[in-house]
């Protein structure tokens, strides 16, 4: 086994470092990719900038609640 790649039991999370758009299509967020591609360029860079300095996944899936809830239209 690859010892830079963990398992779950290990604490290796692979969404930690996903982008954001690619956490949305993978997690099936079909409503929150639409609301996400909808916004201009300057505001998606601002997102994907909140996204990079997120604390993990959780915080994450938070951004992601919000742009589902149109809370950056």
């Amino acid at each position: 086994m690859n010892e830079n790649r963990g398992s779950r039991a290990d604490g290796w999370d692979p969404y930690e470092n996903m982008p954001l758009e690619l956490m949305m299509l993978v997690g099936v967020r079909s409503d929150a990719l639409v609301n996400y591609r909808s916004l201009d360029e300057d505001r998606r860079a601002a997102l994907d900038d909140m996204a990079r300095r997120a604390k993990g996944r959780m915080e994450k899936e938070r951004l992601i609640d919000r742009i589902e809830r149109g809370d950056f239209s």
